[in-house]
C-alpha cells in the first residue's frame, strides 16, 4: 500500500487504511466519544475557575492517552503505544508538580504522535481521528501556552 499505510492480513478494510482493533467495528461510537471529549474539554475550561486549569489539562491529557494503547491490545505495537502514553502521562504528572509547561509539552507531543500515526507509525488507526486529534492537541497546547504566559 502507498502513503505509509501497512497491509495487515485478516483485517477489516474501512476505506481509510487497514484496521484490526477494537474500534474497527465501533467507528461511530469513536466519533461520538471524540466529539464528546472536545465538547467536555471546552465546557470544563469555560465553567471551572482558573485555579483548576492545569488539573483539567492533566486529566484531558490522561483521557487522550488511552485510545491508541486500547487499539493496540493483543497487537505487536502494544508496548510502543503504552510506552508513549506512559511517557506523556509522566510528563503531565511532572507538570502538576514542577511546571505546567510540561503538561503543554505532553499535549503538543501527543499531537506530533498523532501525525506520526497518520503517516504509518505504531498501530494503524483511522486517518480522520489522527488528524482531528492532532488539530485539537495543537490548538489546545497553543491556548494553554497563551494562558500560561498571560497569568
Amino acid at each position: 500500500m502507498g502513503s505509509g499505510k501497512r497491509a495487515v492480513a485478516g483485517v477489516i478494510n474501512l476505506g481509510q487504511g487497514q484496521h484490526s482493533h477494537l474500534f474497527s467495528v465501533r467507528e461511530t461510537e469513536l466519533k461520538l466519544a471524540f466529539s464528546a471529549y472536545v465538547a467536555a474539554l471546552v465546557a470544563a475550561h469555560a465553567v471551572a475557575p482558573g485555579s483548576l486549569t492545569w488539573v483539567i489539562a492533566f486529566f484531558s491529557l490522561a483521557a487522550m492517552l488511552f485510545t491508541y494503547p486500547l487499539a493496540a491490545l493483543r497487537q505487536r505495537t502494544f508496548t510502543l503505544e503504552c510506552g508513549i502514553s506512559l511517557g506523556l502521562l509522566s510528563m503531565g504528572l511532572a507538570g502538576l508538580v514542577i511546571s505546567p509547561l510540561a503538561i503543554i509539552a505532553a499535549i503538543a507531543l501527543h499531537g506530533a504522535w498523532d501525525i506520526a500515526k497518520h503517516r504509518g507509525a505504531g498501530e494503524p488507526f483511522f486517518s480522520w481521528y489522527c488528524i482531528g486529534c492532532a488539530a485539537v492537541d495543537f490548538v489546545y497546547a497553543a491556548a494553554l501556552t497563551t494562558y500560561y504566559f498571560a497569568v
